[in-house]
């Protein structure tokens, strides 16, 4: 799969990129790290975040975003912001009754034909911004956090094809 950073992309993306020094491919989930109070001076975001973050772009076809619904956790979500940064979707652990979810993004008025289980949305803009989210337990326990951890770097992003009825 050809990934290609665009220039939306670097403009959604471009202050987190040079705090870390990166450049953010379209349509790849990055995934950060829990933070630690002795090892990291200034986190970039929340400690009590564990976040994963992509720049979505449905100008060639649609994407796929699949993701393991982290159950030991207070909280986890999905949730997409178009390029104008209105957020126009979210999924939380509280409205997932398995353990796996499957969100399809596509243009506006594009026919798209779901595979089972897949939750599909119309994004307002090719280009955007998608967050997965998992707010830390209080009680910080070194294997369960690891566990969480594992857990969010199973989400992935490919791109979707429509399944056959």
């Amino acid at each position: 799969m050809e990934r290609k950073t665009t220039t939306a992309g670097r403009r959604i993306a471009g202050r987190a990129g040079k705090a870390v020094g990166k450049t953010f491919e379209d349509n790849r989930l990055y995934h950060g790290k829990i933070k630690r109070a002795p090892k990291d001076i200034v986190p970039l975001d929340n400690p009590d975040n564990l976040s994963s973050f992509a720049i979505y772009d449905v100008s060639r076809h649609p994407v796929r975003i699949r993701a393991a619904v982290s159950r030991g956790a207070p909280y986890w979500s999905i949730a997409l912001t178009a390029y104008n940064t209105d957020s126009f979707y979210v999924v939380n652990d509280r409205q997932v009754s398995g353990d796996i979810v499957s969100v399809v993004i596509t243009r506006t008025g594009d026919s798209f034909v779901p595979c089972e289980g897949d939750r599909v949305v119309a994004a307002p803009s090719e280009k955007g911004i998608v967050l997965v989210r998992t707010i830390l337990p209080q009680a910080r326990n070194g294997a369960a956090l690891e566990a969480l951890m594992a857990t969010q770097t199973l989400a992935s992003m490919e791109p979707a094809t429509s399944c056959a009825r």
